[in-house]
């Protein structure tokens, strides 16, 4: 079988791969997948291209995921970046850090942030 998170072969009775160590009992249901299968065929090819291309460049699901939705940092460039939804301080998955400079910011608008207020006004205006 192939592991849903890098894609590599592992055994049937893995319960975590020995190449990116993900769960194997995360993986997506069929629904899931589905859902997904639905959204990509909707999509414009050019972007599509542009999904392709960050996945060829990415070695984990969620090295692709932070590639796309966190981005590089504003502050250094560094492609080493990822948000802070398990960060037991911050606990925000719309905080973008970089682990090469620690700059912090908002990953929907790119407005900085700091450690003392992780917080950002742009996520006032989506509630109302």
């Amino acid at each position: 079988m192939r592991c849903w998170n890098c894609s590599h072969e592992v055994s049937e009775k893995a319960r975590v791969c020995v190449h990116c160590e993900a769960d194997l009992s995360e993986a997506p249901s069929a629904d899931e997948v589905a859902a997904v299968m639905e959204l990509l065929e909707q999509m414009p090819a050019e972007v599509l291209a542009e999904l392709g291309e960050a996945m060829s460049q990415s070695a984990s699901a969620v090295e692709f995921a932070n590639r796309i939705l966190v981005g590089p940092c504003p502050s250094c460039g560094s492609d080493q970046t990822g948000d802070c939804e398990a960060d037991p301080e911050i606990h925000q998955i719309l905080v973008g850090r970089c682990d090469e400079c620690g700059e912090l910011w908002c990953t929907e608008c790119g407005n900085a942030l700091t450690h003392e207020r992780p917080y950002c006004e742009c996520w006032d205006d989506a509630a109302e």
